[in-house]
């Protein structure tokens, strides 16, 4: 099979037309716990529609870094019960718990070495705060020197 001397290219190709080397291909492949969300979602689904989605999530994710992979495939997996209603025509389940994503921490404050900076509001009272988590501590000014409160 020829392409017409044009350098083939596709899933198994290089751009310079040699197939992908072993390296490559896990390189370019998502990270395990991406294709566990993707699993974890289409389970969820119709037998007859889940090796269609399960392809297109994992196209979906091509563009993405492993993290962002693995962010959006839980994120289609904790949606799998609403993509299933939709495909069957029944309303969505209403959840009413609200989920709050929590904001990831910095190694620094994990430890609790937070890397504090000085701050002023609106009014102009000053306070320290961390430039990473944002934990802030409220500073008395004595004399020139800006401290923070004694513990």
């Amino acid at each position: 099979m020829t392409d017409g001397g044009r350098g083939a290219q596709g899933p198994d190709r290089s751009s310079s037309g040699r197939p992908l080397t072993l390296a490559e291909r896990r390189r370019l492949a998502p990270p395990r716990l991406a294709k566990l969300g993707v699993r974890l979602a289409v389970v969820q689904l119709p037998a007859a529609q889940r090796r269609r989605y399960a392809l297109e999530f994992l196209a979906e994710m091509h563009g993405m870094t492993g993290r962002e992979q693995i962010a959006y495939a839980f994120a289609l997996a904790a949606n799998g019960l609403r993509l299933r209603s939709a495909l069957r025509g029944a309303p969505a389940p209403v959840v009413d718990v609200a989920v709050v994503p929590r904001a990831r921490r910095h190694l620094s404050c994990w430890l609790l070495l937070h890397r504090f900076v000085e701050r002023r509001n609106e009014e102009g009272d000053a306070y320290t705060e961390c430039r990473h988590c944002g934990k802030y501590t409220v500073t008395q000014e004595r004399g020139n020197a800006m401290l923070p409160p004694p513990l």
